[in-house]
């Protein structure tokens, strides 16, 4: 099974998730954003902390399809990423998977800011859990 990591880049947080024996994918500490450069440090050192061989980072695409700014935006930081890491990046549609992760956490008892804070962790694991899915042949969206 490959090694992959699953990026939900947010404003203020970049959810992270890996993918471990069997396919299974757990979340990992999410990182505060703070500049670029900062950002992609951090990123490239979580790469090589957890052996990635491929980072998949989730693509906002507009509902219909389409690649609008927020997408754009993913886009140039999965590219700088890659350039900086050595290792394959790919981009998987993450339409309504912030939705998921918040349904995904109604049962967690949190505080809201601590449940706010979660919902890019859990939803870097529904884009890495999707991309997995479609890797057997069994695509989730």
């Amino acid at each position: 099974m490959i090694r992959a990591l699953g990026v939900d880049t947010g404003d203020r947080r970049v959810g992270l998730a890996v993918s471990g024996p069997g396919g299974i994918v757990l979340g990992i500490p999410l990182l505060e954003r703070r500049d670029w450069e900062s950002d992609l440090a951090a990123l490239a050192a979580v790469v090589e902390d957890k052996r990635a061989e491929v980072v998949v980072v989730g693509l906002p695409l507009n509902m219909d399809g389409s690649e609008g700014p927020r997408a754009r935006l993913a886009r140039e930081f999965g590219d700088a990423l890659a350039a900086r890491i050595g290792v394959p990046v790919e981009y998987w549609d993450e339409r309504l998977s912030s939705v998921e992760a918040e349904e995904r956490l109604k049962g967690v008892k949190l505080g809201k800011g601590a449940k706010k804070a979660h919902v890019n962790t859990v939803a870097a694991q529904v884009i890495l859990e999707s991309w997995l899915a479609g890797k057997r042949g069994h695509p989730g969206r």
